[in-house]
C-alpha cells in the first residue's frame, strides 16, 4: 500500500494580495482538483484534513502498481494545485527547491509499506486496518518538503526505480524517539517525460 499526503501551501500570501473570498474560492477549486486527480489514479480513498489556510489531502493506494500510481497521482495533484491558482497569481514563478513562491503550491510526501488487517473486539469483531505508520511517514515527508517538492520514502523509491528520477535529500525524523528515514526528492518520471 502507498500513501500520498499533500499540503496545500501559499494561502496566506494569496489572500494578502487577492482578498479572502477569491482566495477561498481558489483553495476550494484546488482541493476539488487534487481529489479528482487522486481518484482518477485509483486512490482507494481520499480524506481532507488540516485547516482552511493549509488543507491537507491524504490518499491511499493499493492493488497493482500502487506505488507508481501514487507517485504519478502526486505529480498530477501538485500540478492541479498550481493550475487552480487565480489568474492574477504568479503560479509559475518560483517552483522548485528552495525558491520563494507567491501562489498556491503543494508539498507532497509518498510512503509505501505493509498494512495490517486486524479484527478488533470480542463478540462481534470489527475489521480494522492499521495504516498509522504509513500515514505518519507520508505526513513527515510532506511536512519536510519545500513547496513544489514531492518527497519519496526509500520504500516507495524501491517500487518505482527505473521510472523515477530522484535526488537524495538526506533523512527525515520519523518520531519523537529520533528514528530517521531516508527521503528522496522526485525530479521526474520517465512515463511523464514522453508525454
Amino acid at each position: 500500500m502507498s500513501v500520498v499526503e499533500i499540503e496545500v501551501r501559499g494561502v496566506h500570501a494569496v489572500e494578502r494580495r487577492l482578498g479572502h473570498d477569491e482566495t477561498r474560492a481558489a483553495v476550494e477549486v484546488a482541493v476539488d482538483h487534487v481529489a479528482s486527480h487522486l481518484l482518477s489514479h485509483g486512490a482507494d480513498e481520499v480524506a481532507l484534513e488540516g485547516s482552511s489556510s493549509r488543507p491537507v489531502l491524504i490518499a491511499s493506494f493499493s492493488d497493482n502498481d500502487h506505488a507508481l500510481r501514487a507517485v504519478t497521482a502526486a505529480v498530477d495533484a501538485r500540478d492541479a494545485v498550481r493550475d487552480a491558482a487565480p489568474a492574477t497569481t504568479p503560479a509559475t514563478i518560483g517552483h522548485g527547491h528552495g525558491r520563494d513562491h507567491d501562489g498556491l503550491d503543494a508539498a507532497v510526501g509518498v510512503h509505501t509499506g505493509s498494512i495490517v488487517d486486524l479484527a478488533v473486539g470480542g463478540i462481534t469483531p470489527m475489521p480494522f486496518r492499521a495504516v498509522g505508520t504509513l500515514n505518519a511517514l507520508a505526513a513527515r515527508l510532506a511536512s519536510d518538503a519545500d513547496s513544489g517538492q514531492i518527497l519519496l520514502s526509500a520504500d516507495t523509491l524501491g517500487h518505482v526505480t527505473g521510472t523515477a528520477s530522484v535526488h537524495a535529500e538526506g533523512s527525515v525524523v520519523l518520531n519523537g524517539h529520533g528514528e530517521r528515514r531516508e527521503a528522496f526528492c522526485l525530479l521526474g518520471l520517465a512515463a511523464t517525460a514522453d508525454a
